[in-house]
């Protein structure tokens, strides 16, 4: 079984929000091959397609933007506890 890691729901997210390989490789400060490989790795994990490729820009497929708002949701809930020690 494949692991998901933290490195690619955090280049999940920088796609998602930025929907351009180049943006978002830039703000996770990595070379575009390396975000690339890891959302492919992400997406094979999962056993998902998460965005539409060969469109500019890139698009979210439907689960896709399922997937982005549950992790947005998680994100949120992990900020209010980390908050709530100090």
């Amino acid at each position: 079984m494949t692991k998901i890691t933290l490195r690619q729901l955090r280049y999940f997210e920088a796609l998602a929000q930025h929907c351009h390989f180049g943006i978002a490789s830039n703000a996770c400060s990595v070379t575009q091959p390396a975000l690339s490989m890891q959302i492919r790795d992400f997406e094979l994990a999962l056993g998902v397609s998460l965005f539409e490729k060969g469109t500019h820009p890139v698009q979210l497929t439907p689960l896709g933007r399922s997937k982005k708002q549950s992790h947005n949701a998680g994100c949120s809930r992990v900020g209010r506890a980390c908050s709530s020690f100090g």
